[in-house]
């Protein structure tokens, strides 16, 4: 039996999921060898793997990106501290590639997008890192602390 994943991988934590480009697959791990930029999907609340998927696709198709997707839960919004915690764990995922970065934020998606900033400022050295990197950002009904609720 041949194992046929790349021998440098890292496996995404929870929630996050990797969406290859090339293949249309999802997984929870990421090569971590990267020849294409990639897309950080962050989904709008209860958004679906599914759903999210059809955003990655685009983003390979237009731009060669390969992604990670938020599938975002209720709890990673009305827990603040929650959510700050999942996005620094992306943090860590990202500052281990050296690939361009392209945002993209749906709704509370772009609120935990607020999130990985401010721990970017907190952490100068994962920010020196990552912010440089960023080369696009598209935000789509971003929503900001005081939308919450209506949005939940």
């Amino acid at each position: 039996l041949v194992d046929k994943r790349p021998y440098s991988t890292i496996k995404l934590p929870e929630p996050f999921l990797y969406h290859d480009g090339n293949s249309n697959r999802v997984s929870d791990e990421m090569p971590l060898i990267r020849t294409r930029p990639l897309a950080l999907v962050l989904g709008w609340s209860n958004a679906s793997v599914k759903s999210l998927s059809k955003y990655a696709q685009l983003y390979y198709k237009e731009g060669g990106c390969d992604s990670i997707l938020l599938p975002s839960k209720p709890k990673m919004i009305y827990n603040p501290n929650h959510g700050r915690d999942v996005m620094q764990e992306l943090n860590k995922v990202t500052v281990q590639t050296d690939c361009d970065l392209f945002i993209s934020g749906f709704s509370v998606g772009a609120f935990l997008y607020s999130n990985m900033l401010m721990h970017l400022r907190e952490e100068n050295s994962l920010g020196e890192s990552i912010e440089p990197r960023i080369r696009g950002l598209i935000f789509d009904s971003p929503v900001d602390w005081y939308g919450v609720p209506s949005g939940l």
